[in-house]
C-alpha cells in the first residue's frame, strides 16, 4: 500500500511538475513573441514617421510611365516607381499643378493617403502613427499662405478633395479607407514641420 501511495503520489508531483514546465515554457514563448512584436511594431512606427517625399517626385524627374492598365484591380493600385504615391494619383497631380509648392503639398497628402492603403493593420499604435502623418500632411496643404487668409481651411478642404477624389475612386478603396478610420486611437499632432520639403 506504501508503494502504491507513493507511486501515485510520484506521478502526481511528476504531473504537476510537467505542468508547471508546460506552462513556464509557453509564458516565456508568449513573452519572446511579444517582445519580437514589439520591436517589429517599433521598427514600423519609426519607418511611417521617418518616410516622405523626395524633390524628384514633385519635380517630374522620378515620374512613372503609367499606362493606366489595372490601376483599379487593388486598393494599392500601381506605384511603379515606388515613391509611395499611387501613379495615376502622381501623374494627374503633375498634370494639373505646374507651381512646385503645391505639388509638394499635395504629394504629400498623396502620400499619407496611399501610406494608409498599403499598411496592413497591426495594432492601433501603427493605425494612430499613419493618421499622425496624414494630419501633418493636411496641415502643410494651405501652409504657404498667411495665417491671416480669410478661407484658408476652404483652400486645405479643396486641395485635400482632389487628393481623395483621386485616391479614394473605387468602392474597395473607399471600404479601406472608413475601416482603417475604425483602428485609430487618440492622438496628438507630432512635433515635426507639417511640410516634408520647403521650397
Amino acid at each position: 500500500m506504501k508503494n502504491l501511495f507513493n507511486h501515485k503520489s510520484l506521478k502526481v508531483m511528476l504531473w504537476v511538475l510537467g505542468l508547471t514546465v508546460i506552462l513556464f515554457g509557453s509564458g516565456l514563448v508568449s513573452r519572446i513573441a511579444f517582445l519580437f512584436h514589439q520591436e517589429d511594431v517599433e521598427a514600423k512606427l519609426k519607418e511611417i514617421h521617418e518616410a516622405k517625399i523626395s524633390l524628384a517626385d514633385i519635380t517630374g524627374e522620378n515620374m512613372p510611365s503609367f499606362t493606366g492598365s489595372k490601376s483599379k484591380d487593388t486598393v494599392e493600385g500601381i506605384d511603379e516607381n515606388n515613391n509611395g504615391i499611387r501613379d495615376d494619383v502622381e501623374l494627374s497631380i503633375l498634370n494639373a499643378y505646374p507651381d512646385l509648392v503645391t505639388r509638394a503639398q499635395l504629394m504629400q497628402y498623396a502620400f499619407a493617403l496611399q501610406t494608409m492603403a498599403n499598411t496592413k493593420y497591426v495594432n492601433e499604435d501603427i493605425a494612430t502613427a499613419v493618421i499622425q502623418e496624414k494630419s501633418r500632411a493636411y496641415e502643410c496643404l494651405a501652409s504657404h499662405l498667411p495665417k491671416d487668409t480669410e478661407n484658408i481651411l476652404e483652400i486645405s478642404d479643396e486641395l485635400a478633395q482632389f487628393v481623395e477624389k483621386l485616391q479614394l475612386n473605387t468602392p474597395a478603396r473607399i471600404k479601406a479607407d472608413d475601416n482603417f478610420y475604425k483602428k485609430i486611437g487618440s492622438f496628438n499632432q507630432t512635433q515635426k514641420e507639417f511640410c516634408d520639403l520647403k521650397i
